[in-house]
């Protein structure tokens, strides 16, 4: 599926590309295998994981059409163990962090981290980051 318009990748489907790129580092994998799911994880599944959703997204346009197009996509890694869980968005912030281009649709994609927390909710750690993707 190729999601450009006017020549401007949108970014409706960036988590799939989001996914991707991490499912396929060896070092991620290694950490938290496929349990990499979009906007929540299934009952049950056992930790670490990571969740990821699009949280905001913006389009400029002019006369001559889609100029820019970009969102902000929130990952967040839990985990039982703070440690392994900083560990791991050590990790992902160091494979995401810049330029991507998805092999299925060509377009290039700019991850750059604007913003990230972390916290302990129902006995489980959390490292959160916020990317914003142009």
């Amino acid at each position: 599926m190729n999601n450009c318009f006017n020549g401007v990748c949108t970014k409706w489907t960036v988590g799939d590309t989001v996914r991707e790129i991490l499912v396929n580092n060896e070092s991620v994998y290694d950490a938290v295998g496929e349990n990499i799911f979009p906007i929540v994880a299934p009952e049950g599944t056992v930790d670490p994981f990571i969740v990821y959703y699009r949280e905001k997204y913006r389009r400029e346009t002019s006369k001559m059409g889609i100029v820019e197009d970009e969102c902000n996509v929130v990952i967040t890694i839990i985990s039982a163990d703070y440690d392994e869980g900083a560990n791991i968005a050590g990790l992902v912030d160091s494979v995401l962090y810049g330029n991507h281009t998805n092999d299925e649709t060509g377009c290039t994609f700019n991850f750059e981290l604007v913003d990230g927390a972390e916290g302990f909710e129902d006995n489980k750690y959390y490292q959160q980051m916020v990317y914003r993707i142009k």
